[in-house]
């Protein structure tokens, strides 16, 4: 972290410095120095960071979009080290622009014409506009506040909890997905908090967490969601060719999938929890609200349920029928996989099955 801040400030040295150029109003595109992809991508993030809201007596000359030439913003070391750094100071007593005398006069700095015709010419006419206005000159404010001094600097650049940078996002975060009032019209009870963070407490593949995903969300590709960009799609269901492919049928209804949940609950009465009953509100989202004393069952059911909907759409993809011994052999070579990882998901899992005697002769 310190190493990439550094390497920043070095490249933005031109420009008045890391600390003045994040004060700035400045667009990536009309910076006047060429910048890597690497440099550009720390100015998004740190534009979506510091915010530039206008004040006129806060309004910088340097590195500001709106006042350009050739498209390109404009930075002047003499100017900037003389400290005429804000709009406000390039105005005398009556609000009017200096001319070129009265400003070489007034801040007894060696300017040529040419320069001093660059800046000012790039003034926008409503910023010009809006000094006038003003009955009495804006005093000339320097630099405010470092911004890395500020609570946001402070966080990005002095600590390494990536944690605390995502909560800056998401403190003024109001929006809900769509999926939740979807759903809340059709199933009861369901606890989202858990449903969301389920599939993060397993050791699991980002494909097995996809398909949680995209069926919560409502844009897992079964055929019936498919014809609706490709009209002459054959709807029936790959795995039955009967009925209507919907995440309903595929997922629940199906005669290969029934089958196939019928012999995990066996399974998983016979082995983890003999008052287990499953309906498809806990396939589609997990089993969140249960008592506490059977967390350890449970938690092996959620892993379950998610592999086994991955089974299925595994199933659906290779056109070959789901079968639970097929399925079981899959999951007792996940549990040996699991054994040979030091991680805490991986740990517990393998502790909980060695438990309940679930494919023990793998250690």
């Amino acid at each position: 972290m310190y190493l990439y801040m550094y390497i920043c400030i070095y490249v933005f040295s031109n420009l008045g410095g890391l600390t003045f150029l994040l004060l700035c109003n400045y667009s990536i595109d009309r910076i006047p120095v060429a910048l890597s992809n690497f440099h550009k991508q720390a100015l998004l993030a740190w534009s979506l960071i510091y915010k530039h809201n206008f004040s006129p007596t806060k309004y910088f000359i340097w590195n500001n979009k709106d006042i350009c030439f050739k498209r390109k913003s404009l930075f002047l070391n003499n100017w900037f080290n003389n400290d005429i750094i804000l709009v406000s100071q390039l105005f005398n007593k009556e609000g009017q622009l200096f001319n070129y005398q009265e400003f070489v006069n007034h801040f007894k700095v060696p300017v040529t014409p040419k320069q001093f015709a660059i800046v000012f010419d790039a003034i926008p006419t409503g910023v010009v506009m809006l000094y006038r206005a003003y009955s009495s000159p804006l005093s000339a404010v320097k630099i405010v506040n470092d911004p890395l001094d500020t609570p946001v600097g402070k966080l990005c650049f002095d600590q390494k909890n990536n944690r605390k940078i995502r909560s800056l996002f998401q403190n003024d975060c109001v929006s809900v997905s769509y999926v939740i009032a979807l759903w809340n019209n059709i199933v009861n009870d369901i606890c989202w908090v858990k449903t969301w963070s389920l599939p993060n407490r397993y050791l699991l593949t980002n494909k097995v967490k996809e398909i949680s995903f995209k069926i919560i969300h409502r844009y897992y590709p079964v055929k019936t969601v498919m014809v609706r960009y490709k009209k002459d799609i054959d709807v029936t269901c790959t795995l039955c060719n009967m009925h209507p492919e919907t995440v309903y049928h595929l997922f629940w209804t199906c005669e290969s999938t029934r089958s196939l949940w019928q012999g995990i609950c066996r399974f998983i009465l016979d082995n983890i929890h003999d008052k287990f009953v499953l309906c498809f509100k806990d396939v589609i989202f997990g089993f969140t609200l249960y008592e506490q004393k059977f967390e350890k069952e449970f938690y092996l059911c959620n892993l379950i349920i998610l592999l086994a909907k991955f089974y299925i759409h595994k199933c659906k993809f290779l056109n070959t029928r789901p079968v639970f011994c097929a399925f079981k052999k899959e999951l007792e070579l996940y549990i040996k996989t699991l054994s040979t990882s030091s991680n805490q998901k991986a740990v517990k899992t393998i502790m909980l099955c060695s438990k309940f005697e679930l494919f023990t002769e793998i250690e």
